[in-house]
């Protein structure tokens, strides 16, 4: 017995694989496609060792996981197979396509009007949980749909657009494509109280919505996200300790640069670790008359947090 295979790119599928497996008696070929080269080697030593002892190998296929190959049409593969039948001598019938007239069509084979058709070989291919990792390669009638998508929540810490470090709580949905994620979400950021002296001051809080647009890097389980964006919501103030109080509210318009870590254990979860700065389009500036500035918000604000989301499909 001889077999050789060569894989080589595919412009629909990603990869076709051609396997020729030829003996004295017959020439037998394979044409297969799927968008993992590992997969499409994997079917080939799969196919090699059936046709070296089927008894030794069904039950091993029988054992294990399921993938999805999709096959040339038998159009197709009759033609490559006939370049491989040998010369006959005058008066001969070669012995290749006397077989070939004897035996039933291959299962692995699709009929001319059906090049559609699905057929099992091997394990499960690991194309489904890499899909939301980037990198993963998308088909070529899909790579202007997302990949997957995200819903998640995190605890950020802040320092700058309130007078100290102090906590928030976010939340976000997002759409991931193998090299860009695009997300919106909404934080708030928890009311802090400073004074200008022993018994005047002011409380403030935050409350923001961003859209944020990431360039998108990984390596196996682990991506490295660098975001910009922006963010708009409400700066708010309310004096405390004066005759007369009053809650003061002012549109609040950052920048954001961030980048961050990104752990996925399984498909379905990631957990993100970020860390960037938020710049202030204007001057926050908030001040009890007659007595001094109660908050200026800084000129950069620094953010880190944590969190989790769910991706899905």
């Amino acid at each position: 017995m001889h077999a050789e295979a060569t894989i080589d790119r595919d412009a629909e599928a990603g990869f076709r694989l051609r396997l020729v497996v030829s003996t004295q008696q017959e020439a037998d070929v394979r044409v297969l496609r799927d968008s993992s080269c590992s997969v499409l080697a994997d079917a080939a030593a799969l196919l090699v060792a059936m046709a070296v002892d089927p008894d030794a190998t069904a039950k091993v296929v029988a054992a294990e996981p399921q993938v999805a190959l999709r096959t040339s049409s038998v159009t197709e593969a009759n033609e490559a197979r006939a370049d491989l039948v040998p010369a006959a001598s005058p008066g001969e019938v070669p012995q290749t396509e006397a077989a070939e007239a004897s035996e039933p069509v291959d299962d692995t084979e699709t009929a001319p009007d059906d090049p559609g058709t699905e057929v099992v070989l091997g394990r499960e291919s690991d194309r489904d949980s890499r899909r939301c990792r980037p990198g993963w390669r998308q088909e070529s009638s899909r790579r202007l749909a997302p990949t997957c998508g995200a819903l998640g929540v995190s605890l950020p810490l802040q320092l700058g657009p309130l007078p100290r470090f102090g906590p928030g709580l976010s939340g976000h949905a997002a759409m991931l494509w193998p090299r860009v994620r695009l997300e919106v979400g909404g934080s708030y950021y928890f009311q802090q109280r400073t004074r200008v002296d022993a018994t005047r001051g002011g409380d403030f809080r935050l409350s923001v919505g961003h859209l944020r647009g990431c360039g998108r890097l990984g390596v196996r389980k682990f991506e490295f996200p660098l975001c910009t964006g922006v963010e708009l919501g409400a700066l708010r103030g309310k004096g405390v300790g004066l005759g007369t109080s009053r809650e003061d509210r002012v549109l609040w318009a950052g920048l954001l640069l961030d980048g961050g870590l990104a752990w996925s254990p399984v498909r379905w979860i990631a957990l993100r670790a970020l860390a960037g700065i938020v710049v202030p389009v204007a001057k926050y500036r908030f001040r009890i008359s007659g007595v001094d500035d109660v908050h200026v918000a800084a000129p950069v604000g620094l953010r880190v947090g944590i969190g989790a989301e769910a991706r899905f499909p």
